[in-house]
């Protein structure tokens, strides 16, 4: 991916425009970049809409490709949805002491949060309890998340009773009774924001310093 984008920005007719246009208007092409580096992160999102990251999950020596999705088959059926498809389930990144995380790519995106609603559940049994689901975030969702943590880290800090939540790059602190959220701007830093609309579709990450 990160070829193809590379690519594209060398040769493509627009990449020649913000280059005339740098000569002329420092400003316009700063701005052309922000607009361009969001449309390069909605690929990227888009690309990966339906995909899963499974954690967890044993990984034995002998554990070949054509294991794995026995393994992610027999999770399904515990979750009660033993009919979703998937194109492909496989295992990325090098071997160590960790099982590899899993990655799984469904066919349909309301399949996603069917399987996200009740991977709770997992955790009431204790052969599952280790095995955790998350959508799969691009490299800028996971800077801002890994940002949000932080801050909701030093909250808890401050009030250990402190609870928080990080979902769609959104925090949601609770402390003595009183919620708060919190999002990452375009600056990359965390910023209080008002309580989102569930009703809303998913937020789109902003564009920011961070890069792929």
């Amino acid at each position: 991916m990160d070829f193809l984008i590379s690519q594209f920005m060398e040769w493509s007719p627009i990449w020649n425009k913000f280059k005339d246009m740098a000569e002329i208007d420092p400003v316009a092409v700063s701005e052309k970049f922000l607009t361009l580096d969001a449309e390069i992160e909605k690929l990227k999102k888009d690309h990966i809409e339906t995909n899963i990251i499974i954690s967890g999950i044993e990984e034995k020596s002998n554990e070949t490709p054509s294991d794995v999705p026995n393994k992610v088959e027999f999770i399904l059926q515990k979750l009660g949805l033993p009919t979703i498809q998937y194109s492909h389930c496989r295992r990325f990144g090098n071997k160590g002491s960790q099982p590899r995380l899993i990655r799984v790519k469904l066919l349909k995106e309301m399949d996603k949060y069917s399987i996200l609603a009740k991977k709770a559940a997992l955790r009431e049994d204790p052969l599952f309890k280790n095995i955790f689901i998350n959508p799969e975030l691009t490299k800028l969702e996971r800077t801002q998340e890994g940002k949000l943590r932080e801050e909701g880290k030093k909250f808890r800090k401050d009030t250990p009773s402190t609870k928080f939540q990080i979902r769609n790059g959104v925090m949601k602190v609770t402390t003595n009774g009183k919620t708060k959220f919190y999002a990452v701007n375009e600056e990359d830093i965390v910023m209080e924001i008002q309580a989102p609309n569930n009703s809303a579709p998913k937020p789109t990450p902003q564009s920011s310093k961070a890069t792929n």
